[in-house]
């Protein structure tokens, strides 16, 4: 139930997530920066033929996000714009530094309500905060220079999101 569902989530830490809704990251193999919207304690679907999964100490028994990458990223490091990503845990890095956070993806504004350039993080719109209350993403660390990027990520002017497809 839509009750059951609420309450696994409010219970992340019990079930192995280690990453939050708003928090972004960096795909190891694949390179890009994206922004987790939310998060299935193991795949909803069979994913162990996945080119990113396959190998993976854990493979499909590990949680997934679901992820908005940056434009940018997806059209120099893939050839070209991408939609919503799944993504296993372990294929999942922390940025270094704030500097590095602020992504631009058309579905932003859909699901974040802003960017808090001094954390680096998205704060998620009301229903997504609903679905994953107990997502509060760490603060990601300053740049030498002490400012962070602009909040060019959360306004939905750039960026064509393709049809969502697998990542992993």
């Amino acid at each position: 139930t839509n009750r059951a569902e609420r309450t696994l989530k409010a219970s992340r830490d019990d079930h192995g997530v280690t990453f939050h809704v708003g928090q972004v990251l960096r795909h190891k193999k694949f390179g890009f920066r994206a922004v987790v919207f939310g998060w299935e304690e193991r795949p909803a679907m069979d994913v162990s033929h996945w080119d990113g999964v396959v190998g993976l100490p854990s493979g499909g028994e590990q949680p997934f996000y679901r992820m908005i990458p940056d434009h940018d990223d997806c059209v120099s490091l893939l050839g070209g714009p991408r939609g919503v990503r799944y993504v296993a845990q372990e294929n999942l890095e922390p940025l270094a530094s704030v500097s590095d956070a602020g992504i631009k993806h058309e579905l932003l504004p859909h699901l974040f309500h802003a960017y808090d350039g001094r954390s680096g993080t998205f704060l998620p719109v009301q229903q997504l905060a609903y679905w994953y209350p107990a997502d509060r993403p760490p603060p990601l660390l300053q740049p030498s220079s002490g400012q962070g990027p602009p909040p060019s990520g959360a306004d939905g002017a750039d960026g064509t999101a393709a049809a969502p497809s697998a990542t992993a």
